[in-house]
C-alpha cells in the first residue's frame, strides 16, 4: 500500500468512517493532490480511445453533422463535451468540422473541472480551435439552440457508494483506518432507501449507485428534452451489468485495489447502461444501444477512413503505429468491444446505423 496523504488521515480520524463515494471524491478531486487535479495530463494510467486514434473524433464529427443536417435549425447548434482529458477530442472534432465546412454551425464546450487539465487542453487546441470554444464551470444553460452533449469515459470516473444485501437487509461500504492505521473498508447498516430498480437482488450482491451521476444525467435529459439534441455516451461496462463490485484502481497502467495508492490511481466502475436507459424513458427520450464501440465507429465509416489515412502515410513506422492504434481502438478484445456507446435522443432524429446493434 502507497502512502496515505496527510489531510486524508486527518478527514478520516475526525470523522471516523467515511462513505465509499466521499472516498473517491477526495482520490480524485481533491484540491490539493487529487489525481485529477495534480496530473499534468491524461494518458499515463490509461489511454483513452481520442488519444489512440483520430478516427475515433472523426467518426463522431461525422455522426454529429448527419443527424443535425436532419433538423432544419438556423441557430448555431452546441456541442458540451463533458471531462474533455487533454482535449484531443475537442480538437479532433472541430478539426474535422472544419474539414467539412461545417465549424461555423457549431460551437464547442468544454466542461471541465481540473485547473491543470484546463491548461493542457488550451495548449493542445491550438489557436486554430480557440474562436470556437470555451470552458464552462456549470452545465445549467439558458442558449435556446440543439444541445449536443459528448460523454466519453467520464462517468465511470464519477464517485459511487456500493450497498450489499445481506439478511434481506442493505448495508453501505465505509472507508476506515483500521488498528494499524492502513485503509480499510467494510459494509455497515445504513437508513438509505434503497430505490425500487434494485430491492430484488439477491441476499450477497452488490448495487452500485452514483448520485452524482445520476444529478448530472437528469440535467442532460432535461436540457434535450427542452431544447432538442442529443447525449453521446462512451464507457466501459458490459451490456448488462452484474450486481457485483466492479470498482478497481488503476496505477501506473495496471489495476489495483482502490485502497492500494490513494490520490495517485484512478478509480472507475463500470456503468449500468441498462439503469441509465430506465431514467430516459422517464422523459419519453429515445435510446440507441448500448451498441459496442466498434459497431459505432464501422457505421461511421472507420475503415475506409483508416485505409485513406494508411495510403497517405509513407513512413512505414508511423504505418504500424497507426494500425496498432486502430486495431486496440476497433478490436473485439480491446477498446473495440469492452467500450460501449449509447445514445439518448429527441424524435427529431434518425440515427444511421448499418450494422447490427
Amino acid at each position: 500500500m502507497k502512502k496515505i496523504p496527510q489531510n486524508l488521515i486527518k478527514l478520516l480520524k475526525s470523522k471516523k468512517k467515511i462513505n465509499l463515494s466521499s472516498y473517491i471524491e477526495f482520490c480524485l478531486f481533491n484540491n490539493k493532490n487529487g489525481y485529477y487535479q495534480t496530473k499534468k495530463s491524461i494518458g499515463k494510467d490509461f489511454i483513452t480511445s481520442p488519444e489512440l486514434n483520430q478516427i475515433f473524433g472523426e467518426c463522431i464529427s461525422i455522426f454529429l453533422v448527419y443527424v443535425s443536417n436532419m433538423v432544419k435549425c438556423n441557430k448555431k447548434k452546441s456541442i458540451i463535451e463533458l471531462g474533455p482529458g487533454n482535449g484531443t477530442l475537442a480538437r479532433d472534432i472541430m478539426s474535422t468540422l472544419r474539414k467539412l465546412n461545417a465549424h461555423d454551425n457549431w460551437n464547442y464546450n468544454l466542461y471541465e473541472k481540473s485547473d491543470r487539465l484546463k491548461m493542457v487542453q488550451k495548449i493542445n487546441l491550438g489557436e486554430d480551435c480557440k474562436d470556437n470554444s470555451k470552458w464552462i464551470k456549470n452545465l445549467n444553460t439558458k442558449q435556446d439552440r440543439p444541445h449536443f452533449f459528448i460523454c466519453n469515459e467520464f462517468f465511470d470516473a464519477l464517485p459511487i457508494d456500493q450497498y450489499k444485501k445481506e439478511n434481506n437487509e442493505f448495508k453501505k461500504k465505509k472507508i476506515f483506518l483500521n488498528s494499524c492505521n492502513n485503509l480499510s473498508s467494510a459494509f455497515f447498516k445504513t437508513k438509505k432507501k434503497i430505490q425500487d430498480y434494485y430491492k430484488k437482488i439477491n441476499n450477497e450482491d452488490i448495487i452500485e449507485v452514483s448520485e452524482k451521476m445520476e444529478n448530472i444525467i437528469h440535467r442532460l435529459f432535461n436540457v434535450i428534452k427542452k431544447k432538442q439534441g442529443m447525449i453521446i455516451l462512451f464507457d466501459y461496462g458490459p451490456f448488462n451489468k452484474k450486481n457485483m463490485d466492479t470498482l478497481q484502481g488503476i496505477y501506473k497502467g495496471k489495476k489495483c485495489d482502490i485502497l492500494f495508492a490513494p490520490c495517485s490511481s484512478d478509480i472507475t466502475h463500470h456503468i449500468d447502461f441498462k439503469y441509465l436507459k430506465s431514467l430516459a424513458l422517464r422523459y419519453n427520450l429515445n435510446v440507441l444501444g448500448p451498441i459496442t464501440q466498434r459497431n459505432f465507429l464501422l457505421s461511421m465509416g472507420a475503415d475506409e477512413r483508416m485505409r485513406i489515412l494508411l495510403n497517405k502515410e509513407k513512413n512505414v513506422k508511423k504505418q504500424k503505429k497507426f494500425l496498432s492504434s486502430y486495431k486496440k481502438l476497433m478490436d473485439k478484445d480491446e477498446m473495440g468491444e469492452l467500450f460501449k456507446c449509447i445514445i439518448f435522443h429527441t424524435n427529431r432524429y434518425k440515427i444511421p446505423f448499418k450494422y447490427n446493434v
